[in-house]
């Protein structure tokens, strides 16, 4: 009986040290996934800076609506004045940062949300030939605030936020009149 309790003991002390392995290299790959993470969003993305170099660079631009249903794209010009003011406030648009970790670690242990769309609204810059160069999502939460920049990086709500604009530039921005158009 002595035997069998002792057995018993260690059984239950190999199987909780078990555990305990487990949870600790499961802490160790969130943390490798999370300093991942935080390094991808230093400095400025190479995605905003291909934008702001063909916004720079762009004769043109337009607003392309694509469809979910098999609907043929909408392309909205944009006027010259308009390109002007793009080319004027792209040069202030940062990176949102990234997620604190507490941020991120809630929204992996509820999982990244699901997005559905029934269109998708991309601004898009044009080359003196018409190729396009470069094109930006214009969801309503894919450009922020920059005076939001805290709160965005800890709220995992706003994890699929992009980019950012000071207030009075995205003003500006969402007051043009193909961004008005694109929005109907």
């Amino acid at each position: 009986m002595k035997f069998s309790l002792i057995a018993m003991v260690f059984s239950m002390l190999a199987l909780s040290s078990c555990v305990f392995v487990q949870q600790w290299q499961e802490a160790e790959a969130r943390d490798a996934r999370y300093a991942e993470y935080a390094a991808s969003k230093q400095g400025e993305s190479k995605g905003l800076t291909a934008l702001k170099q063909a916004a720079a660079a762009a004769s043109r631009a337009q607003i392309r609506i694509e469809w979910s249903m098999n609907k043929e794209d909408t392309i909205i010009p944009m006027g010259a004045g308009e390109l002007a003011v793009i080319q004027e406030i792209m040069p202030r648009m940062k990176d949102v940062p990234p997620l604190t970790r507490d941020a991120w670690d809630e929204l992996y242990e509820e999982g990244q949300p699901l997005v559905s769309f029934i269109s998708c609204n991309y601004l898009e810059f044009l080359d003196a030939e018409g190729k396009v160069m470069a094109g930006k999502l214009l969801l309503n939460r894919t450009i922020g605030v920059c005076e939001h920049a805290d709160t965005y990086s800890k709220n995992p709500e706003y994890y699929g936020m992009f980019y950012m604009l000071p207030a009075a530039d995205l003003a500006r921005f969402k007051e043009l009149p193909s961004v008005l158009k694109s929005a109907e």
